[in-house]
């Protein structure tokens, strides 16, 4: 991230994969690192080096419970030697594992969409996260029938306690 793409209320970006424009406000405790750091952002880390400092944040927190998952494991097909770099191959292993070693900076990223999903318009989440449909949205998201019939009793609960007692407007038609 570059310092012009931040200002003093947003910050502008372009997605990697579509090229699309993403406008982010800023929030309180961005501001206030930004601020505690003479208006200059942190050392920028690698994806490689976040997503470490990610897995040692969530075992430090007790995020490690075994669930079931995949992360890509090394494959070393040619050893290092003096004269020639270490031949290697990635795979993705599925199995289960301590949910610790699985969180990357993808995860973050989903769990934004994810936690904001029912509490702001889909429209506002997607303008952020770069989604272009709905239906794209959605399928980021693994929302499941039962979650769409849970939001819809949420919103039943909220309307009910909006109402007088015993004001019931409805009529049989």
């Amino acid at each position: 991230m570059k310092e012009k793409q931040i200002g003093e209320k947003y910050i502008t970006l372009t997605t990697q994969k579509t090229k699309q424009k993403v406008v982010i406000p800023i929030h309180k405790q961005v501001k206030f690192i930004i601020d505690s750091n003479n208006g200059e952002l942190p050392t920028p880390l690698s994806d490689q080096k976040f997503n470490e400092y990610v897995k040692e944040v969530c075992e430090t927190v007790g995020i490690t419970q075994m669930v079931e998952g995949a992360k890509n494991k090394k494959i070393v097909l040619k050893e290092k030697t003096e004269t020639t770099p270490e031949e290697a191959i990635y795979r993705k292993e599925t199995g289960i594992f301590r949910k610790c070693e699985l969180v990357t900076s993808h995860t973050c990223r989903r769990s934004f969409a994810t936690n904001l999903y029912g509490k702001l318009p889909n429209k506002v989440i997607m303008a952020i996260t770069g989604h272009t449909t709905e239906t794209q949205f959605l399928s980021y998201i693994k929302t499941t029938n039962e979650e769409f019939a849970e939001i819809l009793g949420d919103f039943w609960d909220k309307e009910t306690a909006k109402e007088p007692e015993g004001n019931n407007n409805m009529r049989v038609i």
